[in-house]
């Protein structure tokens, strides 16, 4: 949200500047196309610029962090399949939820704005779409005839003339002979040289930018520029410019009140009387144009430097702040769990070495940061000796630094095959449905999660210890004295049976309609700031929480469906008073009711 920010201010400003330039410059000029050229070249650049990195010119990118796109802290179980449903549920319940997301009855100022901004925009797309439906409908509704690839349209009630891309709406009864000579040669004017286009692209602009003021002044001078050339035309092709500037004063009090037209009725008729009267100028002023590289250069390098170059000396403090915070910390609640904070040119970053990835903050107070995207606070903790000592992630989920993260590191140790073969077997959490399984290949065992069908390779550090690879998942083998093995503890805590009679559990699929599966889809909101989105995914539904892909679920009656891989976790559609549905998710045995929002 803070880069779509940051790139409409800079829209905002390339936008204004060219106006500005146009305005001081060019206004007055009769190099009517160029003009058109750089009130178009205003729209298109102002959008196209601020996407071009600064370092396709210049080399900045050893100052410039790249950036991840990364779930919330401690999402074990929704990003990687090293951590069993089970092992992880106690963890979360004091650690940040795998569901978390922005709340959704807490609305923030800033969202209120957002809100507020873009409710504005939808009203003029509103009110553009009205325009073009009624232009639309004008057209369908009058006698038409096409001559040179333009269509004429002679409307059935009495409407001021105009043009729409290459359609003339004219009443051909409302002028003589040579009035009508007049008005056609405007409208082919507009037609020909495409000038709807333009009026198409100015909309559209004050739809995206209607806080600007400057934008409305830019329309103005853009649409009157339009009649500028129309006129030049209807002289240029040997009509007398006194005839014609009687005409245009004689129908100016008419207008087609269609903003999304031409219209040969259009105001302004001082000016353009003006500009119609000024002499062409002579082509060495053409030179002022050349104004404009200058202008483009700085507003680029201005832009996107001040967004680019960090200066070392300015932050200094900051480098030094940030080197005070980096290290390893480890989750009070899951000492196997670590997180790395880094300053990386000049950012500071979390990276989880569960997964790998990575997020960057920015300073948001003292030892405070705030990623936005993520809606993620993270702030440092100072000990009684003033050095970093802890963290608190979503102002609840504490973790402590480590001095000595070699401590941490697993090292491999090669057993024996019948050793591994030992630990062979299906494992049951407590009274649970859900299994895993233990295999072995020659060096390594593999876990196989039943409920996801996931695999995981572990790697041995003792004879009876594994660990993976993939995320830091420690693994336990309890043995008998007989030597046989009987349970394993995931994450020195949670307790897996071995059982000898394995029956997985079976559910029947039934197949349900498109139409009752498209009536399920949609998003779903519930009070513990879940938001879940089922689409139709085929014959089935794919379910979402806060944007993350949990997998399908299929369909076990009408309004029931259960996880595929995890038949345990169950989803029921019920319909509600008012007729639409709410979604009631069954987890771990507890129920979770979401409405429907969209």
């Amino acid at each position: 949200m803070e880069s779509l920010t940051i790139y409409f201010l800079k829209v905002n400003i390339i936008v204004s500047s060219f106006y500005f330039f146009y305005y001081l410059f060019f206004r007055k000029e009769k190099f009517l196309v160029w003009n058109r050229i750089l009130l178009l070249a205003a729209i298109i650049l102002s959008f196209t610029l601020p996407l071009i990195p600064l370092d396709n010119i210049f080399n900045f990118s050893n100052n410039r962090p790249v950036l991840f796109h990364i779930s919330k802290l401690y999402e074990v179980s929704a990003k990687i399949s090293t951590v069993p449903n089970h092992a992880v549920v106690e963890i979360q319940k004091q650690g940040s939820s795998i569901y978390q997301g922005f709340p959704i009855f807490n609305i923030s100022a800033k969202h209120l704005t957002i809100i507020l901004y873009l409710l504005v925009s939808v009203i003029l797309v509103v009110r553009l779409t009205i325009q073009m439906l009624r232009v639309l409908q004008i057209i369908k509704r009058s006698e038409k005839y096409r001559l040179k690839g333009i269509v004429y349209c002679n409307p059935q009630k009495n409407t001021a003339v105009f043009s729409y891309f290459n359609y003339i709406v004219i009443n051909e009864e409302n002028y003589n002979s040579e009035q009508y000579k007049h008005v056609i040669q405007h409208e082919e004017a507009h037609c020909k040289q495409w000038h709807s286009v333009d009026i198409l692209l100015i909309e559209l602009l004050h739809i995206l930018l209607w806080i600007n003021p400057l934008v409305l002044l830019l329309k103005k001078d853009l649409k009157l520029n339009l009649e500028y050339l129309a006129d030049e035309a209807v002289i240029a092709s040997g009509t007398p410019i006194k005839n014609y500037q009687y005409y245009i004063l004689e129908k100016s009090m008419k207008s087609a009140n269609l903003f999304l037209a031409n219209s040969f009725n259009a105001s302004k008729i001082k000016q353009r009387i003006w500009m119609i009267n000024r002499e062409r100028p002579s082509n060495i002023r053409l030179l002022k144009y050349s104004m404009l590289i200058p202008l483009l250069f700085s507003i680029y390098i201005t832009l996107q430097a001040s967004h680019n170059i960090q200066k070392p000396e300015s932050n200094s403090a900051l480098y030094k702040l940030y080197n005070t915070l980096t290290g390893y910390y480890q989750f009070i609640n899951a000492k196997h769990v670590l997180i790395h904070i880094i300053n990386q040119d000049g950012k500071l970053v979390l990276e989880q070495l569960w997964n790998n990835e990575k997020i960057i903050f920015e300073e948001k107070d003292n030892l405070e940061f705030y990623n936005e995207h993520r809606d993620f606070p993270l702030k440092f903790i100072k000990a009684g000796d003033g050095k970093i000592r802890q963290l608190l992630a979503f102002d609840k989920d504490l973790w402590n630094k480590v001095d000595d993260y070699n401590a941490f590191r697993k090292h491999e140790i090669k057993l024996p095959q019948a050793q591994l073969k030992a630990m062979e077997g299906y494992y049951q959490f407590g009274n649970d449905p859900k299994y895993f399984q233990i295999i072995s290949d020659n060096k390594h065992l593999i876990l196989n999660e039943l409920w996801t069908g996931k695999k995981i390779k572990l790697f041995s550090e003792s004879p009876f210890h594994f660990f993976s690879k993939q995320g830091i998942f420690p693994l336990e083998f309890i043995c008998e004295e007989d030597g046989s093995i009987t349970k394993a503890i995931a994450f020195d805590k949670d307790l897996w049976h071995k059982v000898k009679d394995y029956r997985p559990t079976v559910k029947r699929i039934v197949a349900l309609t498109n139409a009752q599966l498209t009536g399920y889809a949609g998003k779903y909101s519930s009070r513990t700031d879940w938001i879940l989105t089922f689409k139709k995914e085929g014959k089935h539904l794919r379910v979402f929480a806060n944007g993350e892909d949990h997998g399908v679920i299929l369909a076990e009656s009408q309004n029931k469906f259960f996880m595929k891989g995890d038949p345990t976790t169950t989803v029921e559609f019920i319909k509600t008073l008012d007729g639409t549905y709410k979604a009631r998710l069954m987890q771990e045995g507890i129920p979770i009711d979401a409405k429907r929002i969209l």
